[in-house]
């Protein structure tokens, strides 16, 4: 059994090419198979929202869950008047960049290459290549090129888009987790941010990911439950056979399922690794990539979201940082008894409350997960282990791709009307990469607008609330003792 993580990385196609002040209350503009298979996925898929993922062979490589490149679900502001309001805080949250894979995941993938290369001849032409194949990805999950221009590129879009240039008060407070990849990421989208805003701090915080260490931007639940071996295997006995059978039609390499997937593995990260495609994604033929995705979408379904018990409630912290950004109140983070690092959060120099109007904060995949699952966004009840819906909405690469992130927009929409005339309000809007998300689960119908992406404010921090309060019990079964 193979496990999918980026954080750990121990758990298929790319084609060529890759200070003046502001008076304060100023605001942003927020605009800017057989028959009967088939039959049984309509049935499996009755209650879903209709999501099926693109089969382009061009796209390919946003077909390997969460080793995809990013790339928008949506043009942002899209459906969103102009008049409907202006943002006055930004909070984001975003996973590293395009990184290789780390030692375990490392060595893995090359005993299945092993089994392979180095042969004098080879019957299938698209195995020519493994002849004399020299791997040469590293084992210590570095941060990419192609990850440092993601990084880099997230930084200058949201300078762009909050209108950031010559604006100090626009200065970002930026953290990160100390895995080298993710600060790294954070860096490189500081200079990204600096480079069209002229401005900007450097990461002010670095959260240590030692064992025992409070940190909000990692996710850290001992007693984590998990079904992933069981799901993953039983999927893998569906479809990795023909392939095998394919690959050894005129000689017997001892392949199994696992090798397949590093395989799989292997077409995505060196895709990302030469900005070119990888010998190792003529293996598969394009109606397997959906194959590969449900591969992993099942890793971090069962592994680190819905089917995964306490998995959401490693969110509780970072949430708590957002309320307290939000609303100003340091209570949040002073009563969160998760994993708020209190020597960091009690200090308003490592922990400033709404003087701040953009927080951003790197972190890993998992984390990020996790957070999108306590808001509940992406809910499919169950992913099947044999069949596929096309209409899920649980698709990782949409989720959690390289670079992935979720922003929480404070928008100040100047008057609305009611049955007593015109008044002015708060509200708040979610997007996943740029994909407005329906906030519809978390506040009431009454107080909803624009198709159920913009809650009024008040009633996005009490629903805040009392989600936080649902993960915090959860979180006490998780077995973490806070170290501060």
């Amino acid at each position: 059994m193979g496990v999918m993580s980026r954080e750990n990385n121990d758990h298929a196609v790319r084609t060529s090419g890759p200070r003046s002040s502001r008076r304060k209350g100023q605001l942003r503009n927020i605009t800017g198979g057989p028959a009967t298979a088939i039959v049984a996925a309509l049935i499996l898929c009755a209650n879903q929202a209709r999501a099926a993922p693109s089969t382009s062979y061009l796209n390919a490589l946003t077909h390997f869950a969460h080793y995809s490149p990013y790339q928008p679900s949506a043009t942002y502001g899209s459906g969103t008047p102009e008049w409907a309001g202006r943002v006055q805080q930004v909070n984001i949250l975003q996973s590293n960049g395009a990184s290789g894979p780390t030692a375990k995941l490392s060595a893995a993938m090359q005993a299945s290459v092993k089994k392979v290369a180095g042969r004098a001849k080879y019957s299938l032409a698209e195995m020519q290549f493994l002849g004399n194949y020299s791997y040469a990805l590293g084992s210590e999950g570095a941060l990419m090129a192609y990850g440092k221009t993601e990084s880099y590129n997230a930084g200058v879009q949201a300078s762009t888009r909050y209108g950031c240039k010559k604006d100090e008060e626009c200065d970002p407070f930026v953290r990160a987790s100390g895995s080298p990849r993710v600060l790294e990421s954070s860096e490189h989208w500081v200079r990204g941010f600096k480079s069209h805003a002229g401005y900007g701090a450097s990461t002010s915080v670095v959260f240590p990911e030692s064992k025992g260490s409070n940190n909000t931007l990692l996710d850290t639940c001992p007693k984590l439950a998990s079904s992933l071996p069981s799901a993953q295997e039983e999927w893998r006995a569906v479809w990795t056979p023909a392939i095998i059978e394919r690959l050894q039609r005129e000689e017997d390499y001892g392949l199994d399922s696992l090798d397949i997937v590093h395989f799989a593995y292997l077409c995505a990260f060196e895709s990302l690794a030469i900005n070119a495609t990888s010998p190792f994604c003529g293996l598969f033929r394009r109606s397997e990539l959906q194959y590969i995705e449900y591969d992993g979408d099942l890793d971090k379904y069962y592994e680190h979201s819905y089917g995964a018990k306490l998995a959401r409630s490693q969110a509780v912290g970072y949430l708590n940082e957002v309320l307290a950004w939000m609303t100003g109140e340091r209570s949040h983070v002073d009563e969160d008894r998760t994993q708020v690092n209190h020597t960091v959060d009690s200090n308003p120099k490592t922990f400033p409350l709404r003087a701040k109007f953009m927080n951003v904060d790197f972190t890993h995949d998992d984390q990020l997960l996790a957070v999108i699952t306590l808001l509940g966004f992406f809910h499919d009840v169950s992913l099947s282990t044999t069949l596929p819906c096309p209409m899920r909405t649980f698709v990782a690469s949409k989720m959690v791709p390289f670079a992935g992130r979720l922003v929480i927009e404070q928008v100040h929409s100047p008057m609305f009307e009611n049955a007593f005339g015109w008044f002015r309000h708060d509200t708040v809007r979610v997007l996943v990469n740029d994909k407005r998300m329906n906030l519809s689960n978390l506040c009431r119908e009454s107080t909803l607008s624009y198709g159920g992406t913009l809650c009024e404010y008040s009633d996005f921090v009490a629903a805040l609330e009392r989600i936080v309060a649902t993960g915090t019990k959860e979180f006490a079964g998780c077995g973490f003792v806070p170290a501060n």
